[in-house]
């Protein structure tokens, strides 16, 4: 014959039993838009006695994401990942159906399995990929964003997009350095470039157009059609002057005369 002491324990065993509280998970199937899955607990259910069962497969679970107002971070769940099921101490069915604000729970249950939510957090240790311990870093494949409290860190694998429907203003105490192992192409209606000196290096400096500028100095100038100044323009050191220079040896007929002689 049992104790009572012995029963009271069997008796608190068995409430225990029906307790949920939070387990691991893998997801059997998404759905991205209404952001739910069918789960099937990774951890079994194992008795005093030695029996051993498995947890059911848990349905149209709500798997969280950092979100606040119309801001939200998102992963790409898929079949396959583990999650971290939590299960709610009252039932939250109408509370998911409501628009967040104070409701009475339309069941008494309690730590059940059917108010479960997950986060997509959890892995096995194996599958624990290691980061950098003094950064925030986000990644996806090869594709990585770090924040460091030194520097910001972007690597991408493939194409690299940032567009706006508004400015884009980039603003930088020291210098802005752009590296291309290629080609750096620029489109755009009109450039506008304000700066108190623009250096060049190239060996070649191509323009498919009009230049128009108050002053133009340069080892060599090269126009396949014209080049045209609303003043001057300057040779030999700006010694002579395409307006105002003079030949000497002017003769009549078809001799040539002497070069340009200096006019400043």
């Amino acid at each position: 014959m049992s104790s009572i002491s012995e029963v009271i324990h069997a008796h608190v065993d068995k409430i225990l039993n029906e307790i949920h509280t939070s387990f691991p998970a893998k997801i059997l199937r998404y759905d991205h838009d209404r952001q739910v899955a069918d789960l099937q607990p990774t951890i079994k259910k194992k008795f005093r006695d030695g029996t051993v069962l498995d947890l059911p497969v848990l349905h149209d679970v709500p798997i969280l994401f950092y979100a606040a107002k119309d801001c939200v971070i998102g992963l790409p769940v898929s079949e396959g990942d583990t999650v971290l099921v939590l299960i709610s101490e009252r039932s939250i069915d109408g509370w998911l159906h409501s628009d967040g604000d104070v409701v009475d729970p339309d069941d008494i249950r309690k730590f059940n399995l059917s108010d479960a939510v997950a986060f997509p957090c959890l892995r096995a240790r194996q599958k624990i990929e290691p980061f950098e311990k003094d950064s925030i870093e986000i990644r996806h494949g090869k594709n990585i964003l770090r924040l460091c409290s030194l520097h910001i860190y972007i690597s991408a694998e493939k194409p690299l997009n940032i567009k706006s429907s508004d400015e884009v203003t980039i603003e930088a105490a020291k210098s802005i350095e752009i590296k291309s192992e290629q080609a750096l192409n620029i489109q755009c209606k009109n450039a506008n470039i304000k700066t108190e000196k623009v250096t060049i290096d190239a060996s070649i400096s191509k323009f498919n157009g009009d230049i128009e500028c108050k002053n133009v100095v340069c080892s060599s100038l090269k126009a396949e059609t014209k080049i045209s100044a609303g003043e001057d323009v300057t040779a030999a050191k700006e010694t002579v002057s395409l307006a105002k220079h003079v030949h000497a040896g002017v003769l009549s007929g078809p001799a040539s005369t002497s070069p340009p002689s200096p006019t400043v």
